[in-house]
């Protein structure tokens, strides 16, 4: 995946509305930019703001000179909230980076099993690390070329809908949704 997909995304929101969106790349600020809902905003604008909440839901880091922030950002794709859960005392690192070896593009094994709970430890060594990306890049989850689809949003919003109404009849319910 190369670095023009935040751009794609980025141009096309700006033709819909001037400021929803944010040009900046670094990894401090989201490329998300907050915009309101006005009491008499138009049912497309709510459908914007609506959509914007569910690309955010989806978007991740993958990770390449792991910029990302650990506890902060979508970056682990083998876990249901893209992002570890639970912050372990043991946990030092801030961003991905301090995961690795030092001096490499290489996890180093110790401090992710030290940082982390078992399930999330596991998810992240399951990562292959970006060695040809200058940067960590945004790419939607739910696809494994990391562009975003309406049919995958679809089913991840069908899925949350099903994952509602078993919880208001008290249902179990576990997700078929395999991630990309």
């Amino acid at each position: 995946m190369d670095a023009s997909f935040p751009k794609l995304v980025l141009t096309v929101t700006r033709k819909v509305k001037r400021g929803a969106f944010s040009g900046e790349r670094d990894s401090s600020s989201s490329a998300v930019q907050p915009a309101t809902k006005k009491k008499r905003s138009s049912e497309t604008w709510k459908s914007i703001l609506h959509g914007r909440v569910v690309l955010k839901r989806g978007l991740i880091k993958r990770v390449g000179a792991g910029e990302t922030n650990i506890w902060r950002e979508n970056w682990i794709l083998g876990l249901r909230s893209l992002r570890p859960l639970v912050r372990l005392p043991t946990a030092d690192a801030e961003v991905v980076s301090g995961l690795f070896v030092p001096g490499t593009r290489v996890w180093d094994e110790e401090i992710v099993h030290k940082s982390f709970m078992s399930l999330e430890a596991t998810e992240i060594l399951k990562i292959k690390l970006g060695v040809n990306l200058e940067s960590d890049v945004m790419a939607w989850a739910f696809e494994k070329n990391g562009f975003y689809s309406v049919r995958t949003t679809y089913r991840l919003l069908k899925d949350e809908q099903m994952g509602q109404a078993m919880a208001a009849t008290g249902e179990a319910w576990a997700s078929g949704n395999d991630r990309a």
